[in-house]
């Protein structure tokens, strides 16, 4: 008898880990969420009261990530009618051979995204190894490629925010001389920094920056209740999915919407991000 309950036990165990992984695999890697998030701060010109902004990340387009979920990320974009979209790096992966078919397909797709200002991209690590694929795209897409630069960007008055995108940190030493100054500037724009890893926080201290956007860390890929993302990713430290408040800024890191390493997300289904400014 106890032999027939230890082999019971063993299967419902066994069956309870076998869902899970399937789960993770083939239901946890598909849908996407939209997060919503009210960034306030007093500096923001009042004129970008209400100024929207959806961010997406992290595709590692042919993983898990195909071209029937680009489509449905474009159709969703579009649908929330963001004033600024930003893309924050690995749209590829380092183990997907990209074709001259994905090229144009990708092209096609990131074309269609709208947004009443502007669209803008920087490289995640994955990036890299298919650089010239990544400009083709995304200038194609009408996407201005931020790397160690920055622009300012006017909406319903005179007074402009900053934009500043930076390279990885993992591939390359990054210029903040470069990606933070406009002559006559004096650091004293609201500023908004774009970095593939959030890691960039440790390293940014003579520049102003308002609000991080990062992106990265994939949530974690694997989240557990109260515990939260157990599979961190190098430069990501301890920020991985959501909202931090530090002294320096405010950061906000997505999610994203592939993976990484390994098929699985938990917990963590794939989520682009709506942002609305206010000033009080």
């Amino acid at each position: 008898m106890k032999k027939n309950k230890l082999i019971k036990i063993l299967i419902l165990l066994f069956s309870i880990i076998l869902g899970i992984l399937l789960y993770s695999r083939y239901i946890g890697t598909t849908g996407l969420q939209v997060i919503e998030n009210s960034i306030v701060d007093e500096e923001l010109p009042s004129s970008f009261e209400g100024f929207k902004i959806v961010q997406f990340a992290d595709i590692h387009y042919g993983i898990t990530t195909s071209i029937k979920d680009i489509k449905k990320m474009v159709n969703k974009i579009n649908e929330l009618k963001p004033d600024l979209v930003i893309f924050n790096g690995d749209l590829f992966d380092n183990s997907i051979k990209i074709s001259e078919n994905d090229i144009n397909l990708l092209k096609e797709e990131l074309y269609k995204i709208d947004s009443s200002i502007n669209k803008y991209a920087i490289k995640g690590d994955q990036d890299y190894s298919n650089l010239d694929a990544f400009e083709t795209i995304f200038k194609y897409a009408n996407f201005t490629i931020l790397d160690n630069s920055n622009e300012l960007i006017y909406y319903k008055n005179i007074v402009p925010i900053k934009i500043v995108g930076t390279s990885s940190l993992i591939k390359s030493k990054i210029d903040y001389v470069n990606a933070f100054n406009i002559l006559g500037d004096e650091n004293n724009y609201f500023t908004i920094l774009l970095s593939h890893e959030p890691a960039i926080v440790n390293e940014i201290n003579d520049y102003k920056v308002n609000v991080l956007f990062s992106a990265h860390s994939l949530g974690g890929l694997v989240n557990i209740p109260f515990v939260g993302g157990i599979i961190k990713l190098e430069k990501t430290d301890n920020y991985l999915k959501g909202y931090y408040n530090t002294s320096k800024m405010k950061i906000y890191v997505n999610s994203g919407i592939g993976t990484q390493d390994y098929k699985f997300r938990f917990n963590n289904r794939p989520s682009i991000n709506l942002y609305r400014l206010y000033n009080n």
